[in-house]
């Protein structure tokens, strides 16, 4: 890992934090919306999802899409690996504008001791947004979720990979470089970054961190070269 690591944070790559998503209408903000105006295409969904690995772990993976009633398994797996297109409502964002910005596709594709930790976050929100559930209300069943042990964290760093040209992350950053995030637990941010660094940005170069997705847990979002992104397998809009 190198020394010099971003103090930006992933949520500026997302915009979740510096507004590179684009706010949702104000009526969006205070209201819940459900998941009508996330779906999309299965195929096209599936393209994608798949598209987040390189093809030869994306080929074997399970693949997850968005129904109107959360996610569903579409195609099982062979290697462990799981994959989805996260919506926004999965960024673990505090703003209700971006929390519902249905725009935004974020494939990623879960290492098999991720697709059982990081993952079933995602797979338990969405179905609390199909029932209406504001943001404040999803956070707090979240909370919930992780004290009950429903949802638990890693216990050793985890895996995920983001290389899909089909992401589209805000209109600042759109698709961002291909990356792989790394979850590693029993580390804070203050751990691994100088604060000389604090102000690089998305196009530094240098890996983003996420200090948002709970305690004594950092996620590294490490981009790579350009020419590992993945096109997904169907043209996507």
């Amino acid at each position: 890992m190198a020394n010099y690591l971003c103090v930006a944070s992933w949520a500026a790559a997302l915009g979740v934090a510096g507004g590179l998503l684009m706010a949702a209408p104000l009526a969006a903000q205070e209201r819940a919306v459900g998941l009508q105006p996330y779906l999309m295409d299965e195929a096209r969904e599936v393209a994608l999802a798949r598209s987040a690995a390189p093809p030869a772990v994306g080929a074997g993976a399970a693949v997850y899409v968005l129904g109107a009633e959360g996610y569903r398994l579409a195609v099982p797996g062979e290697n462990g690996f799981a994959c989805l297109v996260q919506r926004s409502f999965g960024v673990p964002t505090t703003s209700p504008a971006e929390f519902a910005e249905p725009r935004m596709l974020a494939p990623i594709c879960h290492s098999p001791d991720a697709a059982a930790t990081v993952m079933q976050r995602d797979l338990f929100i969405a179905p609390l947004v199909s029932r209406g559930q504001t943001l404040a209300q999803v956070r707090a069943a979240e909370a919930g979720a992780y004290e009950s042990g429903r949802l638990t964290y890693p216990e050793s760093a985890v895996v995920a990979y983001m290389l899909s040209t089909g992401q589209w992350l805000g209109d600042t950053v759109a698709a961002w470089r291909p990356h792989v995030m790394i979850w590693a637990p029993g580390l804070s941010k203050d751990d691994l970054m100088p604060a000389a660094l604090a102000g690089f940005g998305v196009g530094s170069g240098l890996p983003l961190i996420d200090a948002r997705y709970g305690p004594r847990q950092v996620l590294l979002a490490i981009p790579l070269a350009r020419d590992v992104a993945v096109p997904p397998a169907v043209k996507t809009p």
